[in-house]
This record gives structure tokens, C-alpha cells and sequence, in this order.
């Protein structure tokens, strides 16, 4: 059938910006095709073709009587969900026979609609079974045919969760009982094995439903110790195997956290803001003020820590003060910051990269592009540190802040060609605080994130045999190094806090109000269900976040790295690590993948000269 919509429009608006793929997918003749073309703004393209003898014994047609056509191939349909937003509508082919197609069908979709009819249930259980085999998020809509059996929705939901996980029929007659006794109550996190070593710490859950077991007693994974620093992977590992997706932790031993470690869950929660805001201001009433972890997790009028209609406004100044940034400029920046580091250290022979190097240069490029003068950027960044390793963090803020306030003052004084001076310039009309709280965000992500992402990447370099002779070679690039870098390391391994109003289910886990979830950049990037060999311009990992509160400034991000890790390499080509690359050390911490240290030879050289 056609489009019940106006297919006028058949472009997109030049406003979209954005777009999304789902999946509608089900059984033969569940009404994939029909779905399709009812919700689609454009004549839905289609691959239908008559069914002939050919398919006799192979499709069971005696539901079906007046079916005469089938889709070969999928169906594909648009809908506008807002003027920057597109979503891209795949219905899938519903015979055994066309499944292997489903791989292609796959690739990109954030989630997937079943469409169940209830005359035959059973068929259903192959299409659950391999959305759930795949980890794609799914729901489950009821096609109600002129005479099927009705059923109530609780029991549907229940059954369709029974197909799932088990492939067997888990919905009866309507007034009949389910085979599950307390079909309303949510699975809650499993308690795990303990990674070795770790203590064995039991906390209370929240209360369960009605009906629903009480679990007494649930271990959480202390992400804050220095085992979890040595070998995070292993635990993410250990947690993927005891809890799923979603993995119960202490951030502090004063901070319980839901960790997510699923891809596919965590892009479902950073693209619903309504449901997982970031606003912590509930939750840090019930934090001890001794807490490390509070100054940099409290609530401050910025975007990274504000939802709704603050958020848009926060977000708006920092997206336009950043696009005013000349990236041109940028990477001579970093070339005149990196020349005199290089000479300090190429007459030695030996050094740290991160200390000398990575470190410096990143604050010194930050304070340019902000316009901020050294002696204000090292109170600034000495406050950021203690704030980011979370010792005397109070002091650290008041350090900080006394720093930011200088620095405003002065450019609001003095205006320039900078971000300070956008920011203080921008139509928003930001006061001294919200200013200040800014500044504290752009310093946050260009110092302690970046020097560790220049850090980790040339670790990668310098330790793996397919880059350590091809990128000097030219066959492959800094570039390449830090696509697969971000994939499988990223420098900020576990962020994007935010903080449920009222418990919320997800994927069958009940998860508190008020507690932070934190989302795994480091797990869901690894997460076996997203597993690729191709690395390499790969940009759909999560290391920069996505959904509204993606980075803004992952374009600098990016230059500055690659144009810093480019000056080190071409004057030291030589260079190797100084230790086996299993003895580097990670500072301990839950938010950062941080080396203490990036310990280098290579033979002394004279000085070098700008040209």
C-alpha cells in the first residue's frame, strides 16, 4: 500500500543534521510492509514480489491464505522526527530463508520494532532469539488481525521477554495464567564473582517491587583501586560476564554507581535526556562533603552538569565560542608550544613523554586558545588536577576558581581572539559564575583528557609493530593510530554521568533514582557485539560521547593531538620505550585511562628551528 502521509516532501529539510536507523522486523506476514508504508513521510520503497509454487513447502501459507506477495529483499521508509532529525526505517524480510541478509540489515540500527501477530506466536521466537543473539535493542508491537486472540499487555510483555531469552512460548489465553509466576517483576542485577583480590563489600538494594524476591545482599565492583588501574579490561570482561550490560560499582567507597558497559545501552540512554538528565543536584544532598569525588561530579552551571532548557543555553555558547576558534592558527599553536619542549629533552637521550611532553603541551595550547596567560593557567591547571585526582580537591576548586575569576576580569578587560572572549561576548549574556563554570568545563576536557590522549597514543606507537615502523613508513597514519587509540583505549575510559529522577527499567534492570550511571566509553567500545577489524576512520565509538551532550570540540580535540604527536615523531624518529610496554603504570581512578608515566629513549640530537 502507499504512504498515508504526504509524500510531497520528498527531500530532507536542509536543517537535518542528524539520523537514525531502526529496524521493523518480524515473522512472515506479521504486517512489516504495511507498518512501513503507514509511518513513512515518502512513498516507501519496496521489494515485493508475487509468491509462486516455487515456494510451496518452504513458506507456511496456511495462516495466509490471501497473501499473494512477500518481501525479497526490505522495505525502507523515512520520517522527520524534528528539523534536525531523521530517522531511516529498514523493514526486514520475514522467511528463514532470507535471514543471512539480516547481517547487512543490522549494521547502524540503533534498535529494532517486532511486529508479533498473535494468531501465530511461535514464529516469533527465531526473530526475538536473534535480537537478543545480536544485542540489539528491540521492542515489541501487537498486530491485531480481525479475529485473533487478544492479550493482555502485561502478559505480552512477559512473553515476549520469555521468547527472548529462552525461545519458548511464553504467552497464554487471555484469563489463563503465564509461565513466569511474577510476570511484573523486573530482573535486578545479578550479584558477580569478585575480581581477584578485591574486598568484599555488600550494599542494600533499593526495594523491590511488590511480589518481586528482596536480594539482601549485591557485590559492586570498586572501580577506584589500583587493580582495577592495572587491568581494567580483565574486570570489564569479569563484569560482561556476571551482569550484561549494566554492572552495579562503587565510583568512591561513598559513591554506588550503575556502570553501563552495553553499546547498544548506552547510546539508548545518552540519546534520552528526559529519562537519565544530568542535573546531580539530588543526588550530591546525600554525599559526604569529605567525598574526593564531589567537586568534580557537583552540579555547576555549565552543560556538561545541567539538562532542559539550561543545557541548550550552555551547550549554544560553548558550540558557537568553539566554531569561532581559526584551526589553522590552532596547528601553528602547537608547532611553536612543541618546538622549545622538543629542544629541552632531544639533547638528553632519554625522557617522559607525558611529563615533558604530552602534558605541557596541551596546557600550553589550552591557555592560547582560551587567552589565558601562564601565570594564571598554572593556578588553573594545578586546581584542575587536584580536582581530577580527587586529592585536597576543596582546595583544588578554590584555586581554581580564585584563577577563572582573574581570567575573566582580564579579558573582559582586554578582549582578544579567544574563547574567553567569545564566550564573555556571546548574546547568551553569561554572568561572572556561569562564565567561570565554563571555563572550568573547556579546562576539564583540553588538559587532563588531551595530554593522556597525545600520551596513550604514542604508547600505542611506540609498542605496536603495525604502527611503530608503519607510521614513520607513511603506510599508516597518526591518524589511523588514534582512530583505533579512541576505539580501544580512549583516555576518559568511563563518564557521561547522569542521574534517573525515578527507577527506571532497562533491559530488564530496575535502576535507582538518584544514583549516577556512568557510561564505559572503554567497555562499550570493546563490547563484543560491535566487534570490527576496521579500526582505522572508525568514528562510532562512544569516546566522545553522543547525544546532547556530545563533545563539542572534538575537531580541536583531534588537530591538537595529531598535530603534537606529528612534531614528536619527525624529530625523533628513533625514539623507543625505555621499559617493556607490560611495565607502564595507570594512576588509579574511575573516569580516566591515565599513565603515570611514558618513559622513552633515543639518540641525542641538536637543537631543532622553526621554519
Amino acid at each position: 500500500m502507499d504512504s498515508v502521509l504526504s509524500s510531497e516532501h520528498v527531500y530532507l529539510p536542509t536543517t537535518v543534521t542528524r539520523s537514525a536507523k531502526i529496524l521493523v522486523a518480524g515473522h512472515f506476514g506479521a504486517g512489516k510492509t504495511t507498518l512501513v508504508g503507514s509511518v513513512s513521510e515518502i512513498t516507501p520503497m519496496r521489494t515485493e514480489e508475487p509468491i509462486t509454487q516455487a515456494s510451496v513447502g518452504i513458506d507456511d501459507l496456511k495462516s495466509l491464505p490471501a497473501k499473494t506477495e512477500t518481501t525479497v529483499a526490505f522495505d525502507f521508509g523515512r520520517r522527520t522526527l524534528s528539523p534536525h532529525l531523521a530517522l531511516y526505517i529498514f523493514g526486514t524480510p520475514g522467511q528463514n530463508r532470507f535471514t543471512p541478509f539480516w547481517e547487512h540489515l543490522f549494521r547502524g540500527a540503533l534498535g529494532a520494532l517486532i511486529l508479533v501477530d498473535t494468531r501465530r506466536l511461535e514464529d516469533s521466537d527465531e526473530v526475538l532469539g536473534l535480537l537478543e543473539e545480536r544485542g540489539l535493542p528491540f521492542a515489541v508491537a501487537v498486530n491485531e488481525f480481525d479475529g485473533a486472540p487478544r492479550y493482555p499487555l502485561g502478559e505480552i510483555r512477559q512473553g515476549a521477554r520469555s521468547r527472548g531469552r529462552r525461545g519458548s512460548h511464553g504467552l497464554r489465553r487471555a484469563g489463563s495464567s503465564v509461565l513466569d509466576p511474577r510476570p511484573d517483576c523486573p530482573r535486578r542485577l545479578p550479584p558477580p564473582i569478585p575480581p581477584p583480590g578485591a574486598p568484599h563489600v555488600n550494599t542494600l538494594p533499593s526495594s523491590p517491587p511488590p511480589g518481586c524476591p528482596a536480594h539482601a545482599e549485591q557485590y559492586r565492583f570498586p572501580m577506584y583501586t589500583p587493580q582495577f588501574a592495572a587491568n581494567p579490561y580483565a574486570v570489564y570482561t569479569q563484569m560482561r560476564e556476571r551482569c550484561g550490560s549494566l554492572v552495579p560499582v562503587y565510583l568512591d567507597p561513598d559513591v554506588p554507581a550503575t556502570l553501563v558497559i552495553g553499546y547498544h545501552t548506552a547510546v539508548r540512554i545518552l540519546h534520552d535526556p528526559e529519562r537519565f538528565p544530568a542535573d546531580p543536584r539530588v543526588w550530591q544532598q546525600t554525599i559526604p562533603a569529605r567525598c574526593p569525588l564531589l567537586p568534580m561530579l557537583e552540579h555547576r552551571p555549565n552543560a556538561l552538569r545541567s539538562t532542559g532548557a539550561a543545557h541548550a543555553r550552555y551547550r549554544a555558547v560553548n558550540v558557537d565560542a568553539i566554531a569561532n576558534v581559526r584551526q589553522h592558527a590552532v596547528h601553528s599553536t602547537v608547532q611553536q608550544v612543541a618546538l622549545p619542549l622538543i629542544n629541552q629533552i632531544c639533547v638528553t637521550g632519554r625522557t617522559d613523554l607525558l611529563t615533558q611532553y604530552a602534558h605541557p603541551l596541551a596546557f600550553q595550547v589550552l591557555n592560547a586558545i582560551l587567552g589565558c596567560p601562564p601565570e594564571i593557567g598554572q593556578r588553573v591547571a594545578a586546581g584542575m588536577a587536584a580536582v581530577f585526582e580527587g586529592v585536597n580537591a576543596d582546595e583544588g576548586n578554590v584555586m581554581l576558581a580564585e584563577a577563572l575569576t582573574e581570567l575573566i576580569d582580564l579579558k573582559s578587560r582586554h578582549p582578544g581572539r579567544d574563547i574567553t572572549t567569545s564566550l564573555l561576548m556571546h548574546p547568551a549574556r553569561l554572568d561572572g559564575t556561569e562564565m567561570m563554570h565554563q571555563l572550568v568545563t573547556l579546562y576539564g576536557a583540553g588538559i587532563e583528557p588531551q595530554s593522556n590522549l597525545i600520551a596513550n597514543t604514542l604508547r600505542l606507537i611506540l609498542s605496536d609493530d603495525r604502527y611503530s615502523g608503519d607510521v614513520l613508513r607513511g603506510s599508516l597514519s597518526v591518524r589511523d593510530a588514534l582512530d583505533e587509540l579512541l576505539f580501544i583505549d580512549p583516555p576518559s575510559a568511563n563518564y557521561c554521568l547522569s542521574y534517573p529522577p525515578r527507577p527506571v527499567e532497562v533491559d530488564g534492570v530496575v535502576l535507582p533514582a538518584h544514583q549516577p550511571v556512568v557510561i564505559s566509553m572503554a567497555a562499550c567500545n570493546n563490547d563484543p557485539a560491535i566487534a570490527s577489524d576496521y579500526l582505522a576512520g572508525n568514528r562510532s565509538h562512544l569516546t566522545w560521547s553522543a547525544g546532547p551532550h556530545a563533545c563539542p570540540a572534538q575537531s580541536l580535540a583531534y588537530l591538537i593531538a595529531q598535530a603534537a604527536i606529528e612534531q614528536i615523531l619527525d624529530a625523533l624518529p628513533e625514539m623507543e620505550l625505555a621499559i617493556p610496554v607490560e611495565q607502564l603504570t595507570y594512576r588509579p581512578g574511575p573516569f580516566h585511562r591515565a599513565l603515570t608515566g611514558l618513559p622513552v629513549l633515543f639518540p641525542p640530537t641538536p637543537p631543532l628551528s622553526l621554519t
